[in-house]
């Protein structure tokens, strides 16, 4: 059990509670826990945790919103960027790195998306993902309206690729290891400008006769 003294501060005190509560709910999914297993685990009280956030649900919406905030945002600066392959390899780069420093919060969030549960479902893509999510859309098709990209890509589902190869190489990096010929698994850096570079590859125009 955690000293809730050692963060004495309100912003700290909740960061606390954060980080503990990340590590149960990934552990056990959100029905498997309880405010009181998270009380004895952070040594705050029940009534000093509803302080911070108002219901167990508001609690772990807010740790995968503190999971996804940790992850640094470059999407906005790839815009004046001239070779875009790159600028989006060092995108998916700079993510997955951080990423793979918190493993606990990816495996959090396909916990959830598992979980398939409506209402917090629709929260999730709404308040947490989707701003992420539509810059990164909304970039792809700036680029197709530019003629970099092929305008015969749905800018959503390449979007939904570039993110799925990065939250599957975290989870998958324990199996990986062991798989013949995959010298990358513990490289995230590698791994993320390359599997970059093979679907924007499959994405930039090359010729103009591909355009269509």
């Amino acid at each position: 059990m955690s000293d809730l003294s050692e963060a004495p501060s309100r912003g700290s005190a909740r960061l606390h509670i954060l980080d503990c509560a990340k590590r149960l709910f990934a552990e056990r999914g959100y029905d498997g826990v309880s405010i009181s297993d998270i009380a004895r685990e952070t040594g705050a009280s029940k009534a000093n945790i509803f302080h911070h956030f108002e219901s167990k649900e508001g609690l772990y919406l807010a740790v995968i919103a503190e999971v996804v905030r940790r992850v640094p945002d470059h999407i906005d600066a790839l815009s004046s960027e001239h070779d875009i392959v790159e600028a989006f390899q060092e995108l998916a780069a700079a993510e997955l790195t951080e990423g793979a420093k918190d493993e606990t919060g990816v495996r959090l969030i396909l916990r959830e998306i598992i979980s398939g549960d409506p209402r917090r479902s629709r929260v999730l893509a709404e308040d947490i993902f989707a701003d992420r999510f539509t810059r990164l859309v909304d970039l792809i098709r700036t680029h197709q309206d530019t003629g970099t990209f092929r305008k015969d890509v749905d800018p959503a589902l390449a979007a939904h690729v570039l993110r799925s190869a990065s939250v599957f190489f975290i989870l998958g990096r324990d199996v990986l290891r062991h798989m013949p010929g995959v010298d990358f698994a513990d490289d995230p850096d590698r791994y993320a400008r390359e599997a970059a570079a093979l679907v924007l590859r499959g994405l930039v125009v090359r010729d103009s006769s591909e355009e269509k």
